[in-house]
């Protein structure tokens, strides 16, 4: 990553206090525990890089900002409920703040309703091997947490499900966990092979 985190950069308002619930939660843990050991949500900087989430009936379930997904605890989701982007405003329930990009989560999931799931790492491989391997990436580099990015990340995405955000890390989204995070593990792995 290329800037240093300073926290979320919208505002979030708690209706509720409530840990978020959903039959897919442990599926979820899974899929953030394998992300810390692939090294593809590593430590940097102070804090644990990458982030992911999950369609619910409520709205979009998300890992809680600085959130170690190698060693979640029960807190550590917090429930998207609405956006007012214009706002720069989210409204959720949980314990924790949610993760710093999720208005990029909100903005791709509101663009692609056929989008079940969304994990964002950091892959220095795979940025540095992404024109090798024909990945779509941001066209400029925009900074973390913002609607900018946001709208970079939707532009270059197109009609894949897998982008590199410029400078910064990679997003792979799915019609469910297994699809996004299958589909992360198989850029990793060309990319160390295409390294070597």
């Amino acid at each position: 990553m290329s800037k240093v985190y300073r926290g979320a950069k919208f505002r979030t308002v708690f209706v509720s206090r409530q840990i978020p619930t959903d039959e897919h939660l442990d599926e979820l843990c899974q899929w953030c525990r394998k992300f810390a050991e692939l090294g593809l949500a590593p430590y940097q900087d102070g804090f644990f890089a990458g982030n992911m989430s999950i369609r619910s009936p409520g709205g979009i379930i998300i890992t809680a900002a600085r959130a170690n997904l190698g060693d979640l605890r029960v807190g550590d989701f917090t429930l998207i409920i609405d956006a007012d982007i214009d706002n720069n405003q989210i409204t959720a329930s949980g314990l924790k703040d949610p993760s710093s990009e999720s208005l990029m989560h909100i903005v791709l999931y509101h663009a692609k309703p056929h989008i079940k799931a969304q994990f964002h790492g950091h892959d220095d491989l795979v940025l540095k091997k992404a024109g090798k391997l024909g990945l779509p990436i941001t066209r400029t580099e925009q900074p973390y947490g913002t609607i900018q990015l946001a709208n970079e990340v939707l532009e270059a995405i197109e009609d894949s499900t897998y982008v590199i955000i410029r400078n910064h890390g990679f997003v792979s989204l799915g019609g469910d966990m297994e699809e996004a995070g299958n589909q992360a593990i198989r850029y990793h792995n060309m990319a160390r092979q295409a390294s070597g």
